[in-house]
Order: C-alpha cells, then sequence, then structure tokens
C-alpha cells in the first residue's frame, strides 16, 4: 500500500493473502516439484541399481515414467493442476509404503528419499475443497495401512549397510535441491510481483492525478488516506491538510451534506450517486458526485468518493434553457396579443355598430356575433391558464367511450373526414374530468381532421393499457385506459416533432398552437402521459393513457329546465369590480331574485351577520374569490360557515389558482363558477345550491 494509503488495484499485482491461489503460480509450483522430483527419482533409481536391488529400480522406474507424463499433462493443460497435484500426491505416498513393504519397514527404509514427502505437503496448499480432502483421506489411509502391516513384514531386498550413508547423504541432497528450487521460484515471482505492482502503482497514480474528476479515498475512521490532483483544485485543499484535518476543512453546511451521504453509501452495495453543493471563497460550486464503499488491502472498509465540478456546464444549460423560455414568453405574448385583439375586434366592432345601426332586423345577428366572440376570448383564457397553472381538474369516474366518441364527431362537423371508433364491451369508468377531457379529445380529432384538408379517415381506439405500455414514472399499481387518435396526414418531421408541444407552436396558418399544449397539461394534470409518434408520409397517432376509477360513474340529477321558472329568493353578490358587480345583480334581478351587493369580504360578512340577525337572511351569497386590498372570497366564505354552517356559497373567480372546483367545495362552497359565464349558468347555480333547501 502507498504512504498514503491507496491499495493495489484489481489485477495490478497479487496480495499476500491470494500468491498461493492464483492459477499461474499453481502451475508453475507444481511443475516446479514435478521437474524436481523426476530428477531425484532418476538419481534414487540408478542409485537402487547400483548398489545390486532389483525390485526398488523398477518401482521408482514406473514412478519416473508417470511424473515425466504428468509433467507434459501439466504443461499442456494447465487447468488440470489439482488433478495431477492430486494424482502425484497420491502416488508418492503409494511409492512410499511401497518402498517400506520391500525393504521390511520404516526402521530398514532409509532408501526411500525425505522429499517424496514434500510433494504431498505442498499439494495441500494447491488444493482445494474436496480434492484437498480427497487427498487428506489418502494420506490417512495409506499411514494406518503402513502401521497395520510393519511389523508382518518380510523384506524382499535390503540396502547394503555400506551404502546407508550414500543413501542418506542422497535424501538430504535431494531434500535440499527441493527446498531451494522452491524457495527460489517464489523469491523470482515475489520479485517479479514487486516490480509489476510498482509499475501498476505508478501508472495508476499517473492516471489517477490526471483524470479531470476528483477522487479520495477514506477508511473506516472516516480519515482521508488519498486525494488527486483535481481534487485539491476542485476543493481548494492540500492533500496535507486534508489528510490531516478531514472534515473539518469543510464549512458547516458542507460538511452536514457529505456526511449524510457517506452514511448513505457505506450501507449501500452499489455506487450512490448525488448531486451536492461546494460553498468556497465566495461562491456556490454544483458537483456531481458517487460514494461507493471499498475493501482496502488491509483488510478495513474504506469509501471512495469521485466528484467532478458541473457548475460551468450547468450555468451554460441554464442560460440556454433561460434564453428558450423568453423566447418561448415572445412567443406565448405574441400569440395572446394576435388573438385578443381580434377577438375584442369582433366585440368592439359589432358593439358600435350596434350604435350606428339601430335596424331591428341586425341586431340579433350583431349581439349573436359579439357573444361568440366573448366565448372565444373565455375559451382562450382557458387554455393559457391550462397551460399556465395546470388547470387542476375536477376528477371524477367518468364514462369514457360515449364521451370520446361524441367530443371526436363536434370536432368533425362539417368536415370531409370520417371518424373510425374501436373500443370494446365492459370498459371500467376513467378517473377524469369530463369537462376538460372533451376539451383533450377534440383538440387532438381537430388536429388529425386539418393534417388531412383532402379528408380521410380518423381513427379512435379506447382500450385497456397492458403493463408494459405503462411508463415507470406512472403509478404502477393502477390500471390505465389508453386513448389513441391516428391520422392519414403526411406526418410531422423529426425536428419539428420535438417542438409541438410548445405554446402558440404550430405548422398551420390558422393555427393557435395552443391545441397540443393544454390537451399535455391536462392529461399531465389526471396523472396520465400524452405521447405523439409521426411517420413522415405515413400520419400521427397522439396517445393518451388514463388512470382507471375505482367506483362505477354515479348518476348525476337533472338540471334546471328552465332557471327562470325555478323560484326567487334573497340573494347577496360579493365583487370588488363595479361593473362585474352590476352586469350580475341584472342577470340574477332579472331571473326573479331580490339581489343586494358589496365590494369586499368584510362587507359580505357583516351584511350576512345582520340579515340573519333581521330574521330573513341570504339564501344564496356569491363571492368573488380574489379581492386586491380586501378580504377575498375564501376568507369570507370561513367567516360565513361559522356563524351559519348550513349557508349556500357559490365562488365566482375569473382566475383560479391554487383554490380547484374540489378544493372550494371541501371549503363549503356549493358551486364555482368561472368568468365570464351566462344568465343560465348562474341561474343554474342558484338553482341546484337552493336544490336541498
Amino acid at each position: 500500500m502507498s504512504p498514503l494509503g491507496l491499495p493495489p488495484f484489481p489485477g495490478s499485482a497479487l496480495s499476500a493473502s491470494d500468491r498461493g491461489f492464483q492459477p499461474e503460480l499453481r502451475h508453475g509450483l507444481l511443475l516446479r516439484l514435478l521437474v524436481l522430483g523426476w530428477i531425484a527419482i532418476g538419481l534414487f533409481a540408478v542409485a537402487y541399481a547400483a548398489v545390486g536391488l532389483r525390485v526398488l529400480p523398477v518401482v521408482e522406474l514406473c514412478f519416473f515414467v508417470a511424473v515425466g507424463l504428468s509433467i507434459l499433462w501439466v504443461r499442456r493443460d494447465p487447468s488440470r493442476v489439482r488433478a495431477v497435484a492430486l494424482l502425484q500426491g497420491s502416488g508418492i505416498l503409494a511409492v512410499i509404503v511401497i518402498n517400506t513393504v520391500v525393504l521390511g519397514g520404516f526402521a530398514p527404509s532409509g532408501g526411500f528419499a525425505i522429499w517424496s514427502y514434500l510433494a504431498p505437503v505442498a499439494a495441500f496448499f494447491l488444493l482445494e475443497g474436496r480434492a484437498r480432502v480427497g487427498l487428506i483421506a489418502v494420506t490417512a489411509c495409506f499411514l494406518v495401512a503402513e502401521l497395520g502391516i510393519e511389523p508382518h513384514l518380510t523384506p524382499i531386498e535390503s540396502l547394503p549397510p555400506a551404502s546407508l550413508p550414500f543413501f542418506f547423504f542422497l535424501n538430504v541432497s535431494c531434500t535440499i535441491v527441493v527446498i531451494v528450487g522452491g524457495l527460489a521460484y517464489f523469491h523470482g515471482r515475489l520479485q517479479a510481483e514487486n516490480l509489476a505492482l510498482s509499475a501498476s502503482e505508478r501508472r495508476h497514480r499517473l492516471i489517477l492525478e490526471q483524470v479531470p474528476v476528483a477522487i479520495a479515498l477514506k477508511d473506516d475512521a472516516n480519515h482521508y488516506l488519498f486525494v488527486n490532483r483535481t481534487f485539491e483544485e476542485t476543493f481548494s485543499v492540500t492533500s496535507a491538510r486534508i489528510v490531516a484535518e478531514g472534515d473539518a476543512v469543510w464549512s458547516p453546511d458542507d460538511a452536514a451534506a457529505y456526511a449524510t451521504a457517506e452514511a448513505a453509501a457505506r450501507g449501500a452495495d452499489e455506487p450512490v450517486p448525488t448531486e451536492e453543493l461546494l460553498h468556497a471563497h465566495g461562491e456556490t460550486r454544483v458537483l456531481h458526485s458517487s460514494r461507493q464503499r471499498i475493501h482496502l488491502a488491509d483488510g478495513r472498509d474504506g469509501l471512495c468518493w469521485v466528484a467532478e465540478d458541473v457548475t460551468d456546464r450547468v450555468r451554460s444549460e441554464q442560460a440556454g434553457q433561460n434564453q428558450r423560455h423568453l423566447e418561448a414568453l415572445g412567443t406565448l405574448a405574441g400569440g395572446i396579443a394576435h388573438d385578443f385583439n381580434n377577438l375584442l375586434m369582433a366585440v368592439q366592432g359589432n358593439l358600435e355598430l350596434l350604435a350606428l345601426d339601430r335596424d331591428p332586423t341586425r341586431l340579433n345577428a350583431r349581439l349573436d356575433t359579439a357573444t361568440r366572440a366573448v366565448d372565444r376570448a373565455r375559451d382562450l383564457t382557458r387554455q393559457i391558464l391550462t397551460f399556465a397553472r395546470g388547470g387542476a381538474p375536477n376528477l371524477a369516474p367518468t364514462a369514457l367511450v360515449g364521451l370520446v366518441e361524441e367530443s371526436a364527431r363536434f370536432a368533425l362537423t362539417g368536415t370531409a373526414t370520417r371518424l373510425v371508433m374501436e373500443a370494446p364491451e365492459g370498459l371500467p369508468a376513467a378517473t377524469a374530468d369530463a369537462s376538460q377531457l372533451a376539451r383533450v379529445i377534440h383538440n387532438l380529432v381537430l388536429n388529425a381532421a386539418q393534417a388531412m384538408p383532402g379528408g380521410g379517415v380518423v381513427r379512435v381506439q379506447v382500450a385497456l393499457a397492458e403493463r408494459e405500455e405503462v411508463p415507470d414514472h406512472l403509478a404502477q399499481d393502477r390500471r390505465y385506459l389508453r386513448i389513441t387518435v391516428a391520422d392519414q396526414g403526411h406526418g410531422i418531421e423529426p425536428a419539428l416533432l420535438r417542438r409541438v408541444l410548445d405554446p402558440f407552436f404550430t405548422t398551420r396558418a390558422l393555427g393557435s398552437g395552443l391545441g397540443l399544449t393544454t390537451s399535455h397539461s391536462i392529461v399531465r394534470q389526471h396523472d396520465g402521459e400524452l405521447r405523439i409518434t409521426s411517420t413522415v408520409g405515413v400520419g400521427t397517432t397522439v396517445t393518451l393513457l388514463l388512470p382507471t376509477a375505482e367506483r362505477p360513474v354515479s348518476a348525476s340529477p337533472p338540471p334546471c329546465a328552465e332557471p327562470a321558472t325555478c323560484g326567487s329568493a334573497r340573494l347577496l353578490v360579493m365583487d370588488d369590480d363595479v361593473d362585474v358587480r352590476e352586469v350580475l345583480v341584472a342577470m340574477l334581478t332579472g331571473r326573479g331574485h331580490r339581489v343586494d351587493e358589496c365590494a369586499d369580504g368584510e362587507e359580505a360578512v357583516r351584511r350576512y351577520t345582520e340579515a340573519r340577525a333581521g330574521g330573513e337572511p341570504y339564501a344564496v351569497v356569491f363571492l368573488d374569490l380574489t379581492v386586491p386590498g380586501g378580504m377575498g372570497g375564501v376568507a369570507a366564505a370561513e367567516r360565513i360557515l361559522a356563524l351559519d354552517p348550513a349557508a349556500r356559497l357559490i365562488a365566482a373567480s375569473g382566475y383560479v389558482e391554487a383554490n380547484t372546483h374540489a378544493d372550494l367545495l371541501r371549503r363549503g362552497f356549493r358551486a364555482a363558477l368561472e368568468k365570464p359565464f351566462s344568465v343560465r349558468q348562474a341561474a343554474q347555480a342558484v338553482f341546484d345550491a337552493l336544490g336541498d333547501r
């Protein structure tokens, strides 16, 4: 290990605990022992023959041939080291027994080589698992056999007494040769591995110092062992200081964040990526970091921290994103101005013409034109608000097939395009806002029809989505309905397909550029997904995924047939805009109601309290949600409901931000109207509020 504690890299050299078990080392050690033993066996065979023995030279020569074959086997197939070691260990033990039998026991068996014991002993270290157990069992069996048969042995032949010193010298010499040869082999390997380790460490240290990412190693006591040059430059700290002081060099905010990330990494088996900040020299840097638990060379657990300073890249991306946002905002503002100016022109022109031309035959026509322009302006503001704030839907179980088919057929009215509707029986309801979803289907089918100006077929399919069709970011424990709208148009170029969801981006001269943007925002608020695929020359397909409902569709009560005849009541209207108050009072008065008015929530609460105390309470109260500089409708509703929990309140607002329709109902409102609304809508809201009286 290096002075800073950097462990050797995997594969660079052998650690001390692994040297005896590397495949190439096993191969080399066994081959060395076999060669040395082969030479010694030959020497003993010659020596036995020289002193006049006949049986032992034959035994030794047989084993000489077996060892030679083993050498060839190991050289040809090094992977068979274990098999050869087991065979040789057992064979040498067999030779020991044969020598003992021939010479008549241990005492007179000085002729067999002491070195023969080294091969089985070495085999214990070369073998693993069952092979090692097998060799031990064979050794035990041979020893037991020798001890059992030795008292009954009759020598077949004996060594001449004069040759015993010679054989003793030969035994010792062969043993020394085997030991010295083994030590020389290990020494040579160790030197080679140390050289390889040194070269590998220098090479890897050079790489570590040159890589453009910060790298640090810590031990299990949270002490820094190593940091590279990039780490010093990134964190503006020297290696000597970080090793000496540790995490004390960080600011308190950074230290706490780094400690949390390190704790998570030490308890995980995989790398733990994080994005974190570095506060230094009066600026904040952005780091992409990854920490992983590692095992150091001394057996302890450590931690490797790799960090990349991506501040400049993040700033560049943010600058580009801000520029794109400004461009989109400019397009949005220009589109709003264009569309609203057209609508205001239609309203203003028709109103002025009414003042100049009082011909009763043209009065209704001009009023209808102005009313249509107002309706279009209302639809435009709803689309803009849906795009900007998401337009939180009023979710309820919704029968999908009928709604989709009705919206699609309405969108194709007056076109040369034919609708093909496909939907199986028994589909569950969807969790959706029916009015918003109808707007989505209308937009998509209308786009499909406009993509085929010469006519064609729009194919709409409704079905249950398969599990593999649901992306990971959607809830995986729910079922989803799939709606596809496919046309046979020219298709969309790949470069343009990436921009089709941008506000006011359109490829048609008369398009508003808000249809797909609004649809995408609505579907996202439904916890669903909208995908667009297109092939030039084939057509475009838009796919919607919507979650299914957990309960069936409930029947809704029928609306008032004619709100004007649904009775009259005492009403209170609160709105900060005097013109809006006058219009709403006129709407309700014209339907037979008695209407009082006020400008803010404080006055509404006071008047409601007074009317209730006077014995003639207000049956319904209209509350404007937003009152600049005064009490709005939500706060006024809380105070009125605290006074009278049975109060019937209707919310009216031109811009519903956080207070969605469902949220308003939870707060105690009986209904919510979005400005501008018609006389009939206002009368219907009053009728519904009074329905349980």
